[in-house]
């Protein structure tokens, strides 16, 4: 099947506006607003984040949908320690098995040249995190430990992108934003000029400081809009490198990667478009003062129905003269399995969406927020099978369309902001009342998609369908036994090991998959996954899929 975009093309056309429109959009009132932050860098440069509990003022008028309050860079009780706790000896021992198996695995498998480098980031960058960060937030392990070690496992053909990403993540350190992307831009021109093969879009030294700006912007623009309550600088950082790979860093001809880059590009675009509007013509020009808000909001809101989907249309038909409407009618009624798969989705949400809203008063928060969970696995177990490039094609969508949904709600658009709040927040945990954003569903739909889009697998599927809600309902339901310093019972991580091994080897021989992986090797996987979901404190949808993949991947045999 022909691909309908055109990689090249779309490298040029998408990934050149985003970045051009991103950071024209931080160059003005932004860019000042990081020298407040980098300023306060610059002062603890020697004292890493010890006290530093400083407050930054972003986006001042409070009449703008974009107003925010202050951000505090503080870390909880529950994060924080003097002392490595006994949960966090138990991580540390996973962390450093893992290690040990990566290192001697691909000992035998990276060409000479990557082997040092890779050594010194396994052996040696990986204690400093260790020892720099396990005093303040263990969780600073996993900004390092998650990035490099997908990247090293499920990029094997791409080293450069592992050192790459390593890079990119000096973001955390205490440098000012100038410095920060000199010594980056160093350090890949290194990279770059010692003969390794770059798989990647860095294709002539003067692009260099795309993906560095790129990354810094990204996560700039996530702690102001999360406040870093609903996401903290470590979930911050992994989802600018996770953007950055997407949107520049990462190449691939596959359909579902180009459409998701393009519709993720066109998103951004109106996004910056729509601040411009909200932020500096309407609140701090003051144009347009007899402007009431719902009339503001309209206009906010119909750019982004009106601008949205131009650009997509733009931006695709730009690659190829079809119209990407009728090629995705075309591409569903060619094919009978794509046609049955669609009736069979669109059967369970009509099914489950109204038993759900009827019977969520009956039911525990948690148990209703489990059903969503078992719902995906049905929905894509074996749809995947019968057409992963579908399946793929939808599961780009889906992020799309949440990402939207959470946007618009955000923005608290008169009249509907009353509606569109009280249907989501009826599905919200506590983590989602910390701040402005509800990040859970957008964790799970990146939590289940991420495995499928990068390697074909369900390690996601199984250990949030399957593991971690099983964990949570038996922990709740007959746990007694609690992990030392945890609220995580014994009884569900049992659970959690139990399902997900049984899930795994039924999936294994009755669907094909893990097809390289011994049933010993899936037990092992199961049961570090399920040990380290007990007791990490870091958002399950983001590091239990992420490890499991990890896990999978260091396991299976070549």
């Amino acid at each position: 099947m022909a691909a309908y975009v055109k990689s090249s093309n779309l490298d040029n056309v998408a990934t050149t506006v985003t970045a051009t429109t991103t950071i024209t959009t931080l160059s003005s009132d932004s860019i000042s607003e990081f020298d407040e932050i980098d300023s306060l860098h610059s002062e603890k440069e020697n004292n890493f984040y010890k006290n530093f509990n400083k407050n930054n003022s972003i986006y001042s008028n409070n009449n703008s949908v974009y107003s925010q309050d202050k951000i505090s860079y503080n870390f909880d009780d529950e994060g924080s320690m003097e002392v490595l706790q006994f949960q966090n000896y138990i991580q540390s021992a996973i962390i450093i098995f893992t290690v040990l198996i990566a290192n001697d695995k691909f000992n035998l498998l990276m060409p000479r040249d990557y082997q040092a480098m890779i050594k010194v980031e396994l052996l040696g960058v990986l204690p400093i995190f260790f020892i720099t960060y396990a005093n303040k937030k263990f969780d600073f392990v996993y900004l390092f430990y998650l990035p490099f070690f997908v990247s090293l496992t499920c990029l094997k053909n791409n080293m450069t992108l592992t050192i790459i990403n390593s890079i990119l993540l000096i973001n955390i350190l205490e440098f000012s934003f100038f410095r920060t992307i000199v010594i980056q831009s160093i350090l890949i021109l290194w990279v770059y000029t010692n003969d390794f093969k770059l798989s990647t879009n860095i294709n002539a030294w003067y692009l260099i400081p795309i993906p560095i700006i790129l990354n810094h912007c990204f996560a700039r623009i996530l702690m102001k809009i999360s406040k870093l309550k609903s996401l903290d600088i470590i979930e911050c950082n992994i989802f600018s490198v996770l953007l950055t790979n997407i949107l520049f860093l990462i190449h691939s001809d596959a359909i579902y990667f180009q459409i998701l880059k393009v519709t993720l590009s066109s998103l951004f675009i109106t996004i910056s478009i729509n601040f411009v509007i909200s932020y500096l013509i309407f609140d701090r020009l003051n144009i347009f003062k007899t402007v009431k808000p719902i009339h503001k909001s309209l206009i906010l809101l119909l750019n982004f129905i009106v601008l949205f989907p131009m650009l997509i249309t733009n931006i695709l038909k730009s690659i190829d003269n079809r119209s990407p409407l009728n090629w995705l009618f075309n591409y569903i009624l060619s094919s009978n399995t794509r046609q049955n798969i669609l009736t069979i989705w669109l059967s369970i949400l009509l099914l489950s969406i109204p038993t759900v809203t009827v019977f969520k008063n009956l039911i525990s928060l948690n148990t209703s927020r489990k059903v969503w969970h078992f719902l995906i696995l049905l929905c894509i177990l074996k749809p995947f099978k019968m057409d992963p490039n579908f399946v793929k094609l939808s599961l780009s969508g889906s992020i799309i369309i949440i990402l939207s949904v959470e946007y618009l709600r955000f923005l608290n658009l008169e009249p509907f902001d009353k509606v569109l709040n009280n249907y989501l927040k009826s599905f919200a945990d506590a983590r989602d009342s910390k701040g402005p954003l509800i990040i859970s569903y957008i964790y799970l739909i990146v939590g289940v998609s991420t495995p499928l889009l990068f390697k074909d697998s369900p390690v996601g599927l199984i250990s949030l369908g399957i593991g971690d809600s099983m964990a949570s309902i038996v922990g709740q339901k007959i746990g007694k036994i609690k992990w030392p310093n945890s609220k995580k019972t014994i009884e569900g991580t049992l659970a959690f090991i139990v399902c997900t091994t049984i899930t795994s080897v039924f999936l294994q021989t009755y669907l094909g998959y893990f097809p390289n992986i011994r049933k010993l090797n899936i037990t092992l996987m199961c049961t570090l996954t399920g040990i380290l979901e007990g007791n990490s404190t870091m958002n399950d949808n983001i590091l239990i899929p992420a490890f499991m993949l990890i896990c999978e991947q260091l396991l299976t045999s070549n």
